[in-house]
């Protein structure tokens, strides 16, 4: 298997879904993919997106990594 010449690979905890403000799994799920799309797929752009700066009290553990290929 050969991976892509440029990619981005997000990995999250679940708790990064408990933060999105919509109503189900699906529809967060849906939102996390959004998100991370509009972003500059950088981890600060990613974390924008999510608008982790105005998190409180996150009521789990909030992890992101992101592996980014160039060429």
């Amino acid at each position: 298997m050969q991976l892509p010449a440029r990619f981005t690979l997000v990995l999250c905890s679940d708790g990064v879904l408990e933060v999105i403000p919509a109503k189900g799994l699906i529809e967060k799920e849906a939102m996390l993919l959004e998100l991370v799309a509009a972003s500059d797929r950088t981890q600060r752009g990613i974390e924008q997106q999510l608008n982790m700066d105005a998190v409180g009290d996150a009521p789990d553990d909030i992890a992101i990594m992101t592996l980014v290929k160039t060429a």
